[in-house]
């Protein structure tokens, strides 16, 4: 008994709270207490309410332009804006609007009969200048929000820096919304206001509002809706201006839905966002007409996502997109999000495409690609990098070709792909014996395939006889020659032998530092002959010169000498970077493809430290690297450089 009369107690309080609450016929909305807690500072959308409520009343805050946020009078002043005076009513928390044109709109969810709330406006040009003029309008009905009525103040100074006072509106009809208005360009150099403290009456009429807003208001209009008695159906009607469609209903983030027409009934005020997007044309033209064709265009949404395709036609590769001469892609299918009208270009060029790609991109390299004639002979190269090998050609996953180097007529487009595997890696290890009678050179890691030389020179006093290879416990003879050529089939040692004596003859070891040319000249002379080694460039390459170590014996690519001891000769080969006109603004510069490690740099000046890498990648294409260098680097200095 005595738990069920304390249960009886405490709905008789309930009981009679919420009787209390709803004959409240007088509102008061004190920022102070927070309900529900607002942010200090923080931004009050244009598009969604921040809404307080209070005795079962609500009341949605909202910036219909300018900026406007919740503040306190002790973070307002820390920002060197002079704290609000106790005496003008602006107490602790308040809404702010910091810039020019502020409106603030307060939108109630029933009808009320008045409003009045405590205003201040600093003057922070002159104390007790000109005061700033406040507007209070009532919005009665309708998608525009009429007003109804109005009322100005100018306020009076207080602590002759702020112009403070209180607004108040009875208009002779109830309304549904007010806007606090402020004009730009008066007292303050900014239009500054405060608004704390808003009483509302509420209405005795039972009628609600209904309307659309457009957003953007530039989007559409919205007919329908109004004041009318609760719980009535109505219809809105959303209608796109020119460039705009209409994409959904919502209110306050919640959705709608996406047709035109929305019928709802409500028992408070509602507004719903009709919202609108953008249109945009994106129009595209191939180039020569001739050239192929495109798909793709048309008139598409903000936001929404567009594919373009450009089509080759016969006899035709294509080349790029462009947009107002810039170059945005390199793909024929060219993808992007809608964000403005553009205008763009599918770029075409007499030819039949062959292009080349290597899996994995890590396997190896190729080249070979480009624009051919139709009817014409094409040779394709694949050379895997170490520690992988090349299986095949194939084109559409299919096999054409298991030969590296592969050559066929141009019929029409090809797109080919090197397939390379991981392949084991073999050790070639040489010794001398005995170890004092001489050195050898070019053992290593190789791959399945690779050539290999070898060397042998003997010491002083002694002379090279022969190569073996152990077989069981049997050393077997492989060569006679100081100078040993084979290929890899898997690892090995193998012995340079040598046997006291006077060395009759010297070996004359020839190598070069790229694939960029050919060496003839090597092999073994005998003591005081004369020898020539020759260096001959291929295409697009250049000849720096003979080295013996680091020192450079001739720029010439002839060496002639006598044979008076072991040489070992390399043959420096450098890739020739070449330039040619690609269009009016823009260049194409070229090295061969066949230059691995090499990279293309810039710079403004000849200084050493001014050099970097050119960020755009290389694209083969017929054996050659090439880049396209448009107007805006026409000053800059350009090389390549085997870092």
């Amino acid at each position: 008994m005595k738990t069920l009369g304390h249960l009886w107690t405490l709905l008789v309080l309930v009981g009679m709270c919420a009787h209390r609450l709803i004959g409240q016929t007088s509102v008061l909305f004190d920022f102070d207490t927070g309900v529900p807690p607002l942010t200090l500072k923080g931004a009050i959308s244009g598009v969604n309410p921040t809404y307080q409520t209070v005795s079962n009343f609500r009341a949605g805050f909202l910036a219909a332009s300018g900026t406007l946020s919740f503040q306190s009078a002790t973070s307002f002043a820390g920002e060197g804006l002079p704290k609000p005076p106790e005496s003008s009513g602006m107490t602790n928390l308040f809404i702010y609007a910091g810039g020019a044109s502020n409106v603030l709109e307060i939108r109630f969810d029933h009808l009320v009969s008045s409003i009045s709330l405590n205003f201040a406006t600093p003057d922070l040009l002159s104390a007790g200048g000109e005061p700033t003029m406040v507007t209070l309008v009532s919005l009665t009905n309708g998608p525009a929000f009429p007003p109804s009525d109005g009322v100005t103040n100018l306020g009076t100074f207080v602590d002759q820096i702020y112009a403070a006072d209180v607004l108040t509106l009875t208009p002779a009809e109830p309304f549904a919304a007010a806007r606090v208005v402020i004009p730009g360009g008066q007292a303050a150099p900014t239009s500054y206001f405060l608004i704390d403290n808003v009483d509302v009456t509420l209405s005795s009429d039972t009628r609600v509002l209904v309307t659309g807003v457009a957003s953007p208001s530039a989007g559409g209009s919205i007919t329908g809706g109004g004041i009318l008695p609760a719980g009535t159906s109505t219809t809105l009607v959303a209608s796109a201006q020119p460039g705009y469609a209409f994409t959904s209903w919502s209110e306050n983030g919640t959705a709608f839905g996406t047709n035109a027409s929305l019928t709802l009934s409500s028992n408070s005020n509602r507004w719903i966002n009709a919202n609108f997007s953008r249109l945009y044309t994106i129009s595209a033209t191939a180039s020569p007409a001739s050239g192929g064709k495109v798909n793709g265009a048309g008139i598409f949404m903000a936001g929404a996502p567009v594919s373009l395709i450009a089509t080759p036609a016969a006899g035709y590769s294509f080349v790029s997109w462009t947009e107002k001469g810039t170059v945005v892609s390199t793909s024929p299918s060219y993808t992007f999000t809608a964000t403005a009208g553009r205008s763009l270009v599918a770029n075409f060029k007499p030819g039949v495409s062959v292009s080349l790609s290597a899996s994995p991109v890590s396997g190896g390299f190729v080249f070979g690609s480009g624009l051919y004639a139709s009817g014409a002979n094409a040779i394709v190269t694949a050379s895997a990098y170490p520690g992988y090998a090349f299986v095949s050609w194939t084109e559409g996953g299919m096999v054409v070709s298991r030969d590296a180097v592969y050559a066929f007529v141009v019929t029409g487009p090809r797109a080919l792909v090197a397939n390379y595997v991981a392949a084991p890696r073999y050790t070639i290890s040489t010794l001398a014996s005995p170890s004092t009678g001489g050195i050898t050179t070019g053992g290593g890691t190789f791959s399945p395939g690779d050539g290999v030389t070898l060397s042998a020179i003997p010491a002083s006093g002694y002379k090279f006889v022969s190569w073996t290879v152990n077989s069981g416990f049997v050393p077997v003879i492989v060569s006679t020659n100081a100078v040993y050529s084979f290929a890899v089939s898997g690892s090995l040692t193998i012995t340079a032998n040598f046997v006291p004596g006077a060395a009759a003859d010297y070996v004359v070891g020839v190598s070069e530092n790229s694939p960029g040319g050919s060496v003839v000249g090597a092999g073994t002379y005998a003591s005081g002959v004369a020898a020539t080694v020759i260096a001959t460039p291929y295409a697009n390459w250049s000849f720096v010169g003979w080295y013996e170590g680091t020192n450079l014996l001739t720029l010439s690519p002839s060496y002639s000498f006598t044979v008076r001891s072991n040489r070992n000769l390399k043959a420096v080969f450098w890739p020739l970077l070449t330039i040619g006109m690609e269009t009016v603004d823009s260049v194409k510069l070229s090295w061969p493809a066949a230059a691995v490690g090499f990279s293309l740099q810039s710079s403004s000046s000849l200084t050493g430290a001014a050099w970097s890498n050119v960020s755009s990648a290389p694209v083969v294409s017929a054996g050659m690297n090439e880049v396209i260098v448009t107007a805006d680097m026409a000053t800059e200095l350009f090389r390549v450089i085997q870092p």
